[in-house]
């Protein structure tokens, strides 16, 4: 019951508009057709069993030539596939895509241990330059004023145990100053410059980078002797984790100024941290001897340059202690001022190797003959105690040299003139007394 029809061109179609009937003959002949046309235009006129063998010929050539392709391209991908007569499977296991560690290192052995053969403190590829990070002393310690028994008595006794934490900018002095205090505690002799630098690089850097610890032994103005725990702080705002921590543990600190260059925003930072950490503070004017040596200031300027240093300090105090509203034990207010007549200001100089307070500075000035008091004629309950000038050598008050005393009021032309002439009287007065004494020496 199929509707059937023909087309155009007398092949007979469905309802679908198939064709009905095999073509496959038609073709095969109209492909023949065309074969033999190319034939008889690339090689003449013929055919036949001829022309058929060279048809074949070519197409074993053309699959000759794709076999050879098909090789270069597996060996260029690195796989090896034995071609024989049939194509055999290569498994992905056996595919070789890499060259062997025969083949790249010859002669090479592997060595496979079952246990440890080093221990594990020793790296399993030793560098080739060991690297020094601490410089250890190559001598013995240099021998001490007091015996090591008698330090380690001290540290049974927390009472007279004293942590110090020393602050301060970059190259304010502080390791220095250090140096300072070990050499005070040590027999006469040479001294290692920056003995509190341990490390190599801080030596090739020239500056602190960890803080270090020393304990000596230091007495105080009236012979007690203290079990001093000193702490060197780096000064380099890059590492003032360090500062915080040595602050944490200190009893007190120590800031080191230059006097030259004040105070700076790094020690006002420190400051800060002292007061919130409820640290007593002390300072150490530094590097005096710049003022005669570098700016060769007259000793009234000096003293004027030393003195704004010491208020920079009060005044930085003040501040941070009143933001902080912090209190002290009397639940007063004020600020702390330090002042050298309290004795909690030294001056120093420590690339020349001096420190001094105005107590111990009036302690010299006394025990020196020239200078003693009884010299002058005074009687001895009324002798000068340096404790008592000390308290007169800061602040404004001048000595009169013709009565010997201080007063508020500074001294006139003519008195310091008289003063001069008699001190001259009196030098020549000498000199002929020791003339005379060396002529009757001569005649005896």
């Amino acid at each position: 019951n199929m509707a059937l029809h023909h087309d155009e061109f007398g092949n007979l179609l469905d309802e679908f508009g198939n064709i009905i009937g095999d073509d496959d003959d038609d073709d095969d002949e109209d492909d023949l057709q065309q074969q033999q046309q190319e034939l008889s235009f690339f090689g003449g006129s013929g055919g036949g069993a001829g022309d058929g063998g060279e048809v074949v010929a070519q197409d074993d050539q053309h699959d000759q030539d794709d076999q050879d392709r098909g090789e270069d391209d597996d060996q260029g991908l690195g796989m090896v596939v034995d071609r024989g007569e049939e194509m055999q499977v290569v498994l992905h296991e056996d595919k070789e895509y890499y060259q062997s560690a025969e083949e790249v290192y010859p002669g090479a052995k592997t060595i496979t241990l079952d246990e440890d053969a080093q221990p594990l403190e020793e790296p399993i590829l030793k560098p080739v330059k060991v690297k020094t990070f601490s410089t250890l002393e190559d001598e013995a310690p240099l021998r001490k004023l007091y015996d090591v028994e008698f330090m380690m008595a001290l540290m049974d006794r927390p009472e007279v145990i004293r942590n110090v934490a020393l602050i301060g900018s970059l190259h304010s002095g502080k390791t220095t100053f250090v140096d300072c205090l070990a050499k005070a505690t040590t027999e006469h002799g040479a001294f290692p410059e920056k003995y509190a630098d341990t490390r190599t690089d801080e030596r090739d850097r020239e500056m602190s980078i960890k803080s270090t610890p020393l304990t000596l032994v230091l007495p105080d103005s009236r012979g007690k002797h203290y079990l001093v725990n000193v702490l060197d702080t780096p000064g380099h705002a890059n590492f003032s984790d360090e500062v915080a921590a040595c602050l944490r543990l200190a009893d007190a600190a120590v800031l080191v100024v230059d006097v030259i260059e004040g105070m700076t925003k790094y020690n006002e930072a420190l400051v800060r941290r002292a007061i919130a950490e409820k640290v007593d503070l002390a300072l150490v004017v530094n590097k005096v001897d710049r003022l005669i040596l570098e700016l060769k200031l007259p000793p009234t300027d000096a003293y004027f340059k030393i003195v704004h240093t010491i208020d920079e300090v009060n005044t930085v105090i003040e501040q941070e202690w009143l933001s902080s509203g912090r209190r002290d034990d009397d639940d007063v207010t004020a600020a702390p001022v330090l002042d050298p007549r309290g004795g909690d200001v030294c001056f120093a100089s420590a690339q020349h190797g001096w420190c001094l307070t105005l107590e111990t500075f009036s302690r010299a000035y006394l025990d020196d003959a020239k200078y003693n008091p009884r010299r002058r004629g005074m009687k001895v309950n009324s002798q000068v105690t340096a404790p008592d000038l000390a308290k007169r050598l800061w602040g404004d008050l001048y000595f009169h040299a013709d009565t010997g005393r201080f007063s508020k009021a500074m001294p006139s032309a003519e008195s310091q003139s008289a003063s001069s002439s008699r001190r001259r009287r009196r030098r020549r007065s000498r000199r002929k007394k020791k003339r005379w004494w060396r002529r009757r020496r001569f005649r005896r």
